[in-house]
């Protein structure tokens, strides 16, 4: 890994831009919006409902496309990707965790672990134990064989977090190789999650960004605890 490489950032958005049309009416949920991820960097995007949390998220784990500016993910610009490189993007390399779960009901934990390396072409003896380490990292081995409905709001959660991290570092490299810069991806990469979803995957948060109403274009401190990031309002 070269020197250059190293100092890159993992993630970077540049003059990103989302707008949504409603009726008549242009909605700007991102307006100009610059952002620097390192390698192993864990943040947390705070801001109150409608400030373009969401729309954010979407648009670096390849959900979405932006109205203007960029998404690179270890170099590679998620805008030159086909619609199948991008779904390779998000099987191999983002874990998506929702606010409602969405666990399978009628799986256990470790059923629905197993069920999203499935979808990665892994069967078998090595799934799971693929789907018991994920339950393990996140403190939920006892309860790998309980229903959605038999966990707490945490737990269920937490089991959202083993399904979305449980990739095998093999696979993200994979997608390295073909589109990322020349050195392998660590396990670990790089993570966007509530300080609640945090606390619970037993992961420290090393900075924050807070969503505001301002929409002027703002400056990235190198290594800030807390910063403000150029969101616009819904409204």
């Amino acid at each position: 890994m070269s020197a250059s490489d190293r100092e890159a950032p993992f993630v970077e958005a540049c003059q990103l831009v989302r707008e949504y049309r409603v009726g008549s009416a242009v909605v700007r949920a991102l307006a100009g919006l610059d952002l620097a991820v390192g390698r192993g960097e864990f943040l947390a995007v705070l801001g109150v409902s409608g400030s373009g949390k969401s729309t954010l998220l979407h648009l670096l784990g390849g959900l979405d496309r932006p109205t203007a500016g960029s998404v690179r993910v270890e170099g590679c610009d998620l805008a030159t990707l086909s619609p199948r490189e991008r779904t390779l993007y998000r099987r191999r390399v983002v874990g998506f965790v929702f606010q409602s779960y969405y666990l399978v009901p009628s799986l256990t934990a470790e059923e629905n672990v197993a069920l999203a390396l499935t979808f990665q072409g892994i069967y078998g003896a090595q799934r799971k134990r693929l789907a018991a380490e994920a339950l393990e990292r996140v403190g939920l081995a006892p309860r790998a064989r309980h229903r959605p409905g038999q966990l707490s709001g945490g737990e269920q959660q937490r089991v959202a977090i083993a399904r979305a991290g449980g990739t095998p570092a093999a696979q993200r490299r994979a997608w390295q190789a073909a589109h990322g810069r020349n050195h392998a991806l660590r396990p670990s990469g790089c993570a966007t999650r509530s300080p609640r979803q945090a606390r619970q995957a037993r992961f420290p948060i090393a900075s924050c960004v807070r969503a505001t109403r301002r929409v002027s274009r703002s400056r990235w401190p190198t290594s800030p605890r807390r910063w403000h990031a150029p969101i616009a309002p819904h409204a």
